[in-house]
């Protein structure tokens, strides 16, 4: 599975519930066990680095 920038799932999305689809999936990431909050927040919401699983297998 490739990870998608979440704007680029939104753009795809063609349903009536694209922007409550969007914070689910922003929800989702934020809470993963692989994902770094960086405490700093934007209008948008809190600035995250969500490691794909791929990559923290690689260095380890």
């Amino acid at each position: 599975m490739s990870y998608e920038p979440l704007a680029n799932l939104f753009d795809k999305d063609s349903t009536s519930d694209r922007f409550s689809n969007a914070e689910v999936r922003a929800k989702m990431r934020t809470e993963a066990d692989s994902t770094f909050r960086t405490g700093i927040t934007t209008p948008e919401g809190e600035l995250f680095l969500a490691v794909p699983r791929e990559l923290s297998l690689l260095s380890e």
